[in-house]
């Protein structure tokens, strides 16, 4: 019998998620499977059919959580360590392993929703290394709130903001997306691996003025072994406006909402 490109494919995410489920702890291992995962995963050029042969198998299912949580655990660590690099003067900006992705990501929304300098971006989920909110501040020179629920995240990406001297452009503050009740944004961008989605999407529909536009990143088809998609449901109240599919070396598709 013949082994199909969606066989051979499953195959090997089924191998590195066995192999990440025995390493839990291993941080370089951990990189090695990730930085591996992607690499055949973005270079297989896979129709919609063969997508939803993979999307629709319940073993594929199964381990879909299993990859995003290390997804998840691969970029936090990176961040952390870029950060931690950064703030000692063994790196550049320009040295963060994702900031050409990221560069293109960022390139997208600006465009996606027509940002500009004139702009006050509120950025929920900015993690330990805010490069959205960088990017962001430089390509388009708006400022720009962020949140992150972690006390230790958010204080280290001060002292990088801090580094950038971009402390009259971007803000870092510790707290939860679903709390925040300022309405003066014009843009909202929701990361990602920022939950609960739902309240935080709720929240925001209850704090923000008409017309708030609302980015909200989501991951589609295969490129759900990287990170969870964001419920459709979720989104039904807001107005639909447009979207960027990741494709190529991009992992992240971005959605355009109105409130």
């Amino acid at each position: 019998m013949k082994t199909t490109k969606t066989d051979k494919l499953m195959r090997k995410i089924f191998e590195i998620s066995n192999s990440l489920k025995k390493n839990t702890s291993n941080q370089a291992l951990i990189k090695s499977k990730i930085l591996e995962l992607e690499s055949f995963i973005l270079k297989e050029k896979l129709t919609i059919n063969e997508e939803n042969i993979l999307l629709s198998n319940d073993e594929f299912k199964r381990t879909l959580p299993i990859l995003q949580h290390f997804y998840d655990v691969f970029e936090t660590n990176l961040e952390e360590e870029f950060a931690n690099d950064f703030l000692n003067g063994r790196r550049e900006l320009r040295d963060y392993l994702l900031y050409n992705r990221f560069a293109e990501l960022i390139t997208n929304e600006k465009n996606l929703a027509k940002i500009t300098k004139k702009d006050k971006v509120l950025f929920i989920g900015s993690g330990p290394f805010p490069i959205t909110a960088i990017l962001l501040s430089m390509f388009t020179k708006c400022s720009v709130n962020c949140y992150d629920k972690n006390k230790k995240y958010a204080n280290v990406s001060k002292k990088v903001i801090e580094k950038l001297s971009l402390v009259d452009k971007i803000k870092i503050y510790n707290g939860k997306g679903e709390d925040i009740s300022e309405n003066k944004y014009s843009v909202i961008i929701i990361a990602l691996l920022a939950k609960p989605k739902d309240k935080i999407l709720q929240n925001i529909w209850n704090e923000t003025i008409k017309g708030t536009k609302v980015i909200c990143r989501t991951s589609d088809g295969i490129r759900e072994v990287f990170y969870e998609k964001t419920n459709p449901g979720l989104l039904r109240k807001y107005g639909f406006i447009n979207k960027v599919f990741a494709k190529q070396n991009q992992t992240i598709s971005s959605v355009l909402l109105i409130k």
